[in-house]
């Protein structure tokens, strides 16, 4: 009979070890589906500001490019427009700072929008993406406060 009382109890604090463990486990599941649902909101919010850049007017896009190449272009880079850019490379080759910087401007570029600063033996990536990728880095963890 102590054998019997001594496996009953053994036998139940299993059973709550396994009740416990599965509530665990239910628990883990449950923060991985909010982490996903939470991670694709920052998603969207993201793509949603590139998409906005690409969307802006011809006026607004010039403003942008020439703040681009005043603060980062340097003498005697390229500077490769979007493909998809609403200003013509005439129109980007006609502001101040390209003369100023010394800077060639083409066309013609494979990416969504922005530019590619190109020197000799090194890129830097000013495409919209990468703009918004970096200001990413720097503002996920307010954002992802400020959402949930």
């Amino acid at each position: 009979e102590i054998y019997l009382q001594t496996s009953k109890k053994e036998a139940e604090k299993e059973g709550e070890n396994i009740v416990n463990n599965k509530r665990t486990l239910i628990r883990l599941d449950e923060n991985k589906i909010k982490l996903g649902a939470r991670r694709k909101a920052l998603d969207k919010v993201y793509v949603t500001a590139v998409n906005l850049l690409k969307d802006i007017d011809g006026k607004a896009y010039l403003n942008l490019i020439e703040n681009l190449i005043s603060k980062y272009a340097e003498k005697g880079e390229v500077a490769l427009i979007s493909k998809n850019a609403p200003v013509s490379v005439s129109e980007v080759t006609a502001l101040k700072c390209v003369n100023e910087k010394g800077v060639t401007v083409k066309g013609g570029g494979d990416f969504e929008g922005g530019l590619i600063l190109i020197g000799n033996g090194y890129e830097k990536s000013l495409t919209f993406t990468a703009l918004i990728d970096g200001l990413r880095a720097e503002t996920e963890t307010e954002i992802s406060t400020n959402l949930f």
